[in-house]
């Protein structure tokens, strides 16, 4: 029995899964929520609407491209006129000497002519105001003409290249990977605490946390979107259903806790910036915010603990990720900013799904 509802809660987790991909998509791009779609908005098929189906069925790859990409005739068009109008300029004025020299015009209106046929080519922008040219002056301004056209850069007469389509967009291992994963997820909640009161909030917070890792991860982001309606969730179950040994009131001061703590280190990443003068943020707010809901899920005094396990997976994320830049040979550049909601969700889940292992484990240490 347990296993088998262990199925259905990973087939449960798939499909959420996919949701998550859908949110971990547009909301940090600030797009309006629809159907799955590819990376260049193509919509994707009912067949490739979950990420894993889209990599089995052979459906990775978007079937167009961006309408911005495709050249239109009209389009081609514009470019064959703009190339058939870029004729070379090397011979400008001697042209402008020759069709004034040709004309019946008199002399005076020669040097105006050209200089009308100069400014008319976009080469120099001259306000003609008169008195005209007349005699030595008008040989000296054609003089002058001739050595402005010869200075002037030549204009090539070759089309511009048409630009080349980018190849259609592609799904990347990222929504398999998060559908499986929550699948995973679900499917081990429920076997292994088919018991747990609160088993319904576990899922819809293991759910909340891929989405923020997801987002995270991707973008450096941890959007108030996401935060602030899962802090009303989670006031909402320690109103409903709290645990048995804990009041309502723990979970108010685990959110306070959570955010002043992490608040205080938001102000000293702060600090840090300024005094070490580089744009990269040390502590973003939207840790301070998953901080808080961290809190508001755990109680204030297992937050103490998942703040302490948030701090050391963090440094050994960092040792980690310093170590394989110099195994594949890359240097490493002090001061490099890590996304730091990982961690903090790490601690949490830890001490959410296993704080009484984690509590007798410190007891017996202590004793």
């Amino acid at each position: 029995m347990e296993l088998l509802a262990a199925v259905f809660a990973g087939v449960a987790g798939l499909l959420i899964g996919g949701v998550i991909n859908i949110l971990s998509d547009d909301l940090p791009l600030r797009r309006p929520l629809g159907l799955p779609h590819y990376p260049d908005g193509a919509p994707r098929p009912r067949s490739a609407w979950l990420g894993i189906l889209a990599f089995v069925s052979g459906q990775r790859l978007s079937p167009g491209m961006p309408a911005a990409e495709i050249v239109t005739p009209a389009d081609d068009e514009g470019q064959k006129q703009g190339a058939a109008s870029s004729a070379p300029t090397e011979n400008l004025g001697e042209t402008a000497i020759q069709d004034a020299s040709s004309s019946s015009a008199p002399v005076e209106n020669f040097g105006e002519m050209a200089i009308q046929d100069i400014a008319s080519s976009g080469i120099i922008e001259i306000m003609l105001d008169p008195p005209l040219l007349v005699g030595v002056e008008a040989e000296s301004a054609a003089a002058n003409i001739q050595d402005t056209a010869s200075s002037a850069p030549a204009v090539s007469n070759v089309p511009a290249p048409m630009p080349t389509p980018r190849p259609p967009a592609r799904l990347g291992w990222r929504h398999p990977i998060v559908e499986i994963v929550n699948a995973l997820a679900f499917a081990g909640l429920v076997f292994a605490f088919p018991d747990e009161k609160n088993l319904w909030a576990w899922l819809i917070y293991a759910a909340i946390m891929l989405l923020i890792t997801v987002i995270d991860v991707e973008h450096r982001l941890i959007l108030f979107v996401v935060i602030i309606p899962s802090c009303l969730f989670a006031l909402l179950v320690a109103i409903v259903s709290p645990p048995q040994d804990r009041a309502f009131s723990e979970f108010l001061v685990g959110g306070a806790v959570g955010f002043g703590l992490f608040f205080a280190m938001y102000l000293g990443g702060g600090v840090f910036t300024a005094v070490s003068r580089h744009d990269e943020v040390a502590f973003g707010f939207g840790d301070v915010m998953l901080a808080t809901l961290s809190g508001l899920m755990l109680g204030w005094r297992a937050f103490i603990f998942a703040s302490l396990i948030t701090v050391f997976a963090g440094a050994a994320g960092a040792l980690i990720y310093i170590s394989a830049r110099m195994m594949i040979r890359r240097r490493y550049r002090w001061f490099t900013p890590l996304p730091y909601g990982p961690y903090i969700v790490f601690g949490t889940l830890l001490m959410l799904f296993f704080r009484e292992t984690i509590g007798d484990l410190l007891k017996s240490s202590i004793y």
